[in-house]
């Protein structure tokens, strides 16, 4: 019992300082694009990379007011994986329960007072159905 409680608490405490951090700022070379169709993409240098869902879009730190409208070279750029939720995102489905991502892992909250004990808001989960 000790091990899943002190996993929990690490994984809390990283999401915590992730969560409490500044709104992302893109790498240099990197800038996030609309494309005509309505995807939303990550460019860098190299590739370009999809938003699956707006909830992953917003646990990157990014509102749809950052992305501009994609160039032709742009969307020429070769297609990567598409993204995942950054790691310490907070989110949840239909369900109640509300999940922290590590590793591209959803690790659940066992209740609503562990959730709330560690420190965490409910106005900081994101909906995996987009809002």
């Amino acid at each position: 019992m000790k091990k899943p409680l002190i996993l929990c608490i690490a994984l809390a405490s990283a999401a915590l300082a992730m969560a409490m951090a500044p709104t992302r700022v893109g790498a240099i070379g990197e800038k996030v694009v609309l494309a005509p169709e309505g995807t939303i993409f990550l460019i860098s240098t190299s590739e370009r990379r999809g938003f699956p869902s707006a909830a992953v879009y917003f646990s990157h730190g990014y509102k749809f007011s950052d992305a501009v409208t994609a160039t032709a070279e742009d969307l020429a750029q070769p297609a990567g994986s598409p993204l995942n939720y950054r790691d310490g995102a907070l989110i949840k489905g239909q369900a109640a329960t509300v999940y922290l991502i590590s590793g591209a892992t959803k690790h659940p909250f066992s209740s609503a007072e562990a959730f709330l004990g560690l420190g965490y808001s409910f106005s900081n989960v994101l909906s995996e159905s987009g809002s």
